[in-house]
């Protein structure tokens, strides 16, 4: 659309500790205000893997009613990336973002992928973020028109797990990319302060050991 090249970048944060292996489905209505994940987003965490030949990793896990039931308990999408993390690890958890057009059926993902430049996007984002989790956040400091830099962190002052940074940076690789965004390339630090590209020509690039970067 109106960019010829963006550059997505991330600010290091330290992760945070992955929640235990159950899995348990509990009714909306009984979610308190502060533990509640936006049910679309495990929908497109579990229709990708599926679509990928990879369902086997969450055996016990059906695709979730998120027109019916727009939240899950944050412990229920914690133990799904908990579990791809483990069995797929981190470039798995970057790609599921590319199937966001498989969810437009949520307001929040529709509009999203309609925003007519990074800006837009970004304050959409924004706003729109309290009402996909109770305590996860990203801060967006757009340098310029062709670089914006993200951090990672949670309202009460801790940090997500890593599993969940992951899954959010490839989301909002996506997202940029659907709008138009060509060139992308998404940067993170490492352990010795060099750069590396996870993001260039369109593909995911990490690192021998991405333990090195810091999500």
């Amino acid at each position: 659309l109106r960019r010829q090249s963006d550059t997505l970048g991330q600010g290091p944060s330290c992760c945070g500790t992955v929640i235990g292996l159950g899995i348990e489905r509990r009714p909306t209505e009984e979610l308190p205000i502060r533990e509640f994940a936006k049910a679309s987003m495990v929908d497109l965490v579990v229709g990708h893997l599926k679509r990928n030949h990879l369902g086997s990793i969450l055996p016990e896990i059906d695709s979730v009613d998120a027109v019916r039931n727009a939240r899950v308990a944050t412990g229920l999408k914690a133990d799904i990336l908990d579990l791809v993390w483990r069995h797929a690890g981190p470039e798995t958890l970057l790609s599921i973002g590319q199937s966001i057009r498989e969810v437009e059926y949520d307001p929040i993902w529709h509009a999203a992928v309609r925003s007519a430049d990074p800006a837009l996007l970004f304050d959409k984002w924004q706003r729109f973020e309290v009402f996909g989790h109770s305590q996860n956040r990203v801060e967006i400091e757009q340098i310029d028109e062709k670089h914006a830099a993200f951090r990672r962190y949670t309202v009460g002052g801790g940090t997500p797990a890593a599993p969940e940074n992951w899954l959010i940076c490839g989301l909002i690789i996506a997202l940029l990319e659907e709008i138009g965004c060509l060139g992308l390339r998404c940067e993170m630090p490492l352990d010795n302060g060099a750069k590396h590209s996870i993001r260039q020509d369109g593909r995911f690039a990490l690192p021998h050991d991405p333990g090195r970067l810091a999500t």
